[in-house]
């Protein structure tokens, strides 16, 4: 780091699972070239002196294997019934996971959803609560902690805001992936990864 000390604030960032690149960088000759491999973090250890030195070993594991290997995603269903702006209270189809399931189990009060995703009427909403329902219902009263300003309609997906830049490739709950099946399992043949 001392013939770099602009690396130090990416080493600092460095923690237990961040995903890393390595480059080796041969000696210049014939034939010399970058050896690059992504890597995830599983153990750093700092050690340093009073005369200024200052070093970091990590313990690095191979990534490849776990590239592009799941897709993750965030909450998604669509409006049951119609509501009208002005309304704390929403009705929602079931959400993933349903058949087996109460609703409870995957939306908790605290989280934001977008209703309306995709729409001139989309505006994000903080849930308060959530009514009680059994495994294989077919929708839910979700009540937000304010009144919606917008009208939604039967249909319009309800989903978690996505981060900056990114999009559904379609504003329909068919478009938007799921990280579990309808019976919220993993199996060899469904997904193979959830959050």
């Amino acid at each position: 780091m001392a013939s770099n000390p602009a690396v130090m604030a990416t080493a600092l960032g460095l923690g237990f699972g961040t995903r890393a690149q390595v480059n080796r960088r041969p000696p210049s000759g014939p034939g010399a070239t970058q050896l690059s491999i992504q890597t995830f973090v599983e153990h750093l250890s700092w050690a340093g002196d009073d005369q200024g030195n200052l070093k970091l070993a990590l313990q690095l594991t191979p990534a490849a294997p776990y590239l592009n290997w799941w897709v993750m995603s965030s909450l998604h269903t669509a409006v049951a019934t119609a509501s009208t702006a002005g309304t704390a209270t929403v009705m929602l189809a079931a959400l993933t996971g349903s058949a087996s399931n109460p609703a409870s189990a995957v939306l908790v009060p605290g989280t934001v959803l977008t209703l309306s995703y995709g729409t001139a009427n989309a505006e994000n909403l903080t849930v308060k609560s959530v009514a009680t329902t059994v495994a294989g219902y077919s929708t839910v009263a979700v009540t937000f902690t304010t009144n919606t300003t917008q009208n939604h309609s039967v249909g319009d997906v309800v989903c978690q805001p996505l981060p900056s830049g990114y999009q559904l490739p379609a504003a329909t709950a068919a478009g938007f992936p799921a990280s579990l099946d309808g019976g919220a399992t993993l199996s060899v043949a469904g997904p193979r990864a959830a959050y």
